[in-house]
C-alpha cells in the first residue's frame, strides 16, 4: 500500500504503506520528456536492464493517443 497525494491509498505490492508515491501517466504531455531523462540517468549509472526497461515503457506513452496539460 502506497499513498498518492492525488491519487490516495494504492495498493501496490512491495511499497511501504507510508511511503509516498508520485504516478506519472501516459496522458500527461510531460511523461515522455521526465521518462527519457530517468532513462538517460539510468544508463549513466551502467543499469542498462532497467533503462531498456524505461525506454520502451517510454516508446509505449509517446504512442498513447491522448495527450493533455496535468490536472
Amino acid at each position: 500500500m502506497a499513498q498518492s497525494e492525488k491519487y490516495g491509498w494504492l495498493d501496490i505490492p512491495g511499497i511501504p504503506t507510508d511511503e509516498p508515491v508520485f504516478i506519472v501517466r501516459a496522458q500527461d504531455c510531460f511523461a515522455a520528456f521526465i521518462l527519457d531523462i530517468y532513462d538517460k540517468m539510468l544508463a549513466s549509472t551502467g543499469n542498462t536492464c532497467k533503462a531498456d526497461e524505461i525506454h520502451k515503457i517510454k516508446l509505449d506513452f509517446l504512442n498513447w493517443p491522448t495527450k493533455k496539460i496535468p490536472d
